[in-house]
């Protein structure tokens, strides 16, 4: 079984911005880094999933533009709830302090932990794998990507920052065979 976890491509002005369920619009390099990820998926995939926001559906339509994508809401990145669309600078220092000494398990106001987004990631992780004995991809961002990564390999959430490097436009194949999983990064 082979798997692909796909990172959406750089997401127009979010520099310094806290966003996970806002649906941001795509850098205008968006062309040039969809093609250079199409051009690390040698495999012809067969399920495609897709988060439903913009910055993953957008890449999604292009690379598999022939195929039948299901968007699925499991696959959205964790959400920062009243934190949404603002500046970290902007977020009062102490409450975001908090958060981070505490991401895996202190909520965003109105949000996620990491934990949760996590086990929503493994839930549907699993399901999918059942399913699909050919493999699957997922178009998703890097906190569900850091899930699944900590998940097959074991490593705390905690950990998982400095374990898994995913920048934009990532492209991870995992490789399960007699149930053990391996992975690159391209």
């Amino acid at each position: 079984m082979t798997i692909f976890l796909i990172r959406h491509t750089t997401p127009k002005n979010s520099k310094g911005l806290c966003y996970g369920f806002t649906n941001l619009e795509v850098d205008d390099n968006f062309d040039a880094e969809a093609e250079t990820i199409k051009n690390k998926i040698l495999q012809h995939p067969t399920c495609i999933y897709s988060s439903p926001l913009k910055r993953c559906s957008q890449l999604a339509n292009y690379l598999f533009e022939e195929e039948d994508i299901q968007f699925n809401d499991a696959l959205k990145e964790m959400n920062f709830g009243n934190w949404e669309n603002k500046r970290w600078d902007d977020i009062d220092y102490k409450d975001s302090k908090y958060w981070m000494d505490n991401f895996v398990t202190a909520h965003t106001p109105n949000g996620e932990s990491y934990e949760d987004l996590y086990n929503r990631a493994i839930t549907c992780f699993n399901k999918h794998v059942n399913e699909h004995q050919q493999g699957f991809v997922w178009v998703t961002h890097s906190g569900v990507i850091r899930s699944i990564l900590s998940f097959i390999t074991h490593v705390k959430l905690e950990d998982s920052f400095k374990e898994f490097s995913i920048s934009y436009g990532s492209v991870i194949k995992i490789t399960c065979h007699n149930n053990k999983y391996t992975y690159e990064i391209a």
